[in-house]
């Protein structure tokens, strides 16, 4: 995947009331309509991750327009912040709740990016992405 190249759009508007126009609201929700694929990042300082996706997974709902249907990726973000023990805590509570398969993430460590890059151009491609 290395030679081909993906848009990626980052939507940090949406907030809790974003669906009802709080915030930035229907216009940054308006723009994962474009989107092949979200990349739902949880952010791993959080104390409750579950309810800060949910917040969020919330909002895509409802907004609709078929945007909670899309692909989803969840990461959980700032890893580097966070103990090995609590980002692996975190991330089995988080794909307990969500059913999903969590990847751990962190841009400063460059920790996880080679999956995230990776699971995202298999979804675009339509191949078997394994964080679904």
């Amino acid at each position: 995947f290395q030679d081909n190249e993906f848009l990626i759009a980052d939507l940090p508007g949406i907030i809790e009331g974003a669906s009802a126009g709080y915030g930035l609201g229907a216009r940054f929700l308006g723009h994962a309509e474009r989107c092949n694929v979200l990349i739902h990042l949880v952010d791993g300082t959080n104390d409750d991750i579950i309810k800060a996706y949910y917040v969020v997974r919330d909002e895509l709902t409802g907004y609709g327009e078929g945007v909670p249907e899309k692909k989803e990726i969840i990461a959980i973000s700032k890893c580097d912040a966070l103990t090995r023990n609590s980002s692996i805590e975190k991330k089995i509570s988080l794909q307990n709740a969500t059913g999903k398969r969590v990847i751990i993430l962190s841009s400063f460590s460059q920790t996880g990016l080679d999956t995230l890059i990776r699971e995202t151009y298999k979804i675009i491609c339509n191949k078997n992405a394994e964080y679904l």
